[in-house]
């Protein structure tokens, strides 16, 4: 059996039991059932400072939600099978026994007829072996000492997941998404006459990447930094970021700001600017869930909706928020 059908068995596994889940909860007074299952293979090989570590395993997850009364109920646990299934019902509909009524919500999700599908699966990828791993990590590792002799310390590694996750509700949603992604990365440390500095450079993929220039970037990073001088004074100047800065860094100005919760619940500074310029006509942003490359390219999210396109900011003009079901029900969008 191929790798490929492996996680097509797994795909319908799972479907099987979220669907088996929600009429159970609706069995055992639930007025409306969501359930939510996930199974990730990881496979993971690391090097610090010349020791190599390897380890492989799975991380197996349910999530039940729950209407009750008026009343939400939410529970989750590790595992995969029938009996965790019931536990985590019963834990939900707990929950929601003894939550109050939120006036806000609405219901779960509707089904949407929309076109959707997954990210790349890259069979080389289903197929990458721990052996596969433990060269690629002593490549990197090798690579990045043979930069510079001023390297005295290397950390890094190789990982590799792929898995599944499907969604159903007592609504009609009934989804399945699946994915395959490799990473890389190099942390060194350079010293020269008393300085230290650090370097690092990674790399991720839905399709199995060269990494051969991973350890040599890290290193020539550290040793850049360690040819660094003060500037002497202070100044207003352009600066010029790159992608290993500047993402972590958006997403940590954007990710709450464009959540449609927080604008709705007065959180976000984004709150009232809808169609307002807000940044550079250089500046378009897009939540795109149907990149193939994407490395969060599904068929659908969490709550079993097809992932699209979204359009956040154009031409430095906010044109939308990011909605889950119940953000977008309080203003009856989809």
């Amino acid at each position: 059996e191929t790798m490929t059908s492996e996680l097509e068995t797994l795909a319908n596994e799972l479907s099987s039991l979220v669907d088996t889940g929600v009429r159970k909860a609706l069995t055992r007074g639930a007025e409306e059932a969501e359930v939510f299952i996930s199974h990730v293979d990881t496979l993971a090989v690391n090097i610090k400072t010349g020791i190599i570590e390897a380890r492989e395993g799975a991380s197996l997850g349910i999530g039940v939600r729950v209407v009750a009364d008026g009343k939400v109920g939410f529970a989750a646990t590790s595992g995969m099978d029938e009996t965790k299934i019931d536990h985590t019902i019963e834990e939900a509909l707990g929950v929601a026994g003894i939550r109050p009524v939120d006036p806000r919500f609405k219901h779960l999700a509707d089904p949407i007829s929309r076109t959707s599908k997954d990210g790349i699966i890259d069979d080389a990828i289903l197929e990458f072996s721990n052996a596969d791993a433990l060269e690629e990590v002593d490549n990197l590792s090798k690579a990045a000492f043979k930069f510079d002799k001023r390297v005295r310390a290397i950390f890094g590694g190789i990982s590799v997941e792929k898995g599944v996750f499907a969604v159903a509700n007592s609504r009609g949603i009934f989804g399945c998404s699946k994915g395959a992604v490799i990473g890389g990365g190099v942390y060194c440390i350079a010293t020269d006459q008393g300085r230290q500095k650090t370097g690092i450079e990674s790399l991720d993929s839905r399709q199995l990447p060269d990494f051969s220039d991973v350890g040599s970037k890290a290193t020539d990073r550290a040793i850049k930094m360690l040819e660094a001088k003060p500037l002497g004074e202070s100044l207003r100047t352009t600066i010029i970021w790159e992608n290993v800065a500047i993402g972590p860094m958006l997403r940590a100005m954007l990710s709450s700001a464009s959540s449609a919760t927080n604008v709705q619940e007065g959180k976000s500074y984004f709150k009232g600017k809808m169609k307002e310029k807000i940044a550079s006509d250089e500046v378009t942003i897009f939540d795109h869930g149907q990149l193939p490359e994407g490395l969060l390219t599904f068929k659908t999210d969490a709550e079993g909706v097809p992932c699209q396109k979204t359009t956040l900011m154009e031409k430095g003009v906010l044109r939308n928020y990011i909605y889950d079901s119940y953000a977008a029900l309080q203003e009856n969008k989809k």
